[in-house]
């Protein structure tokens, strides 16, 4: 069948990697980024929200920078608690 030379080569390896073909598997996977980037509100609630926030500054790149700055101020047993 179409699968024995794969399978003698796995059986001939010393270590398999799964899966098999890495880079196709990571390039169908989304980034976290990506999928909040394609996000639009579902009601008005949400994008009445999404407006004040964005009005406030409240986008994603300075909520990571206020975030790492929080992480920064906590010692390794507070931050590994939160």
């Amino acid at each position: 069948s179409q699968w024995q030379p794969t399978v003698a080569a796995n059986r001939r390896a010393d270590q398999l990697s799964f899966p098999l073909n890495a880079a196709s598997a990571r390039a169908a996977t989304p980034t976290t980024t990506a999928l909040a980037n394609e996000l639009e509100p579902r009601t008005q609630l949400d994008a009445d929200i999404g407006a004040v926030m964005a009005e406030a500054g409240f986008d994603e790149e300075n909520v990571t920078k206020y975030e790492e700055l929080e992480l920064a101020k906590l010692s390794v047993e507070e931050s590994a608690a939160g």
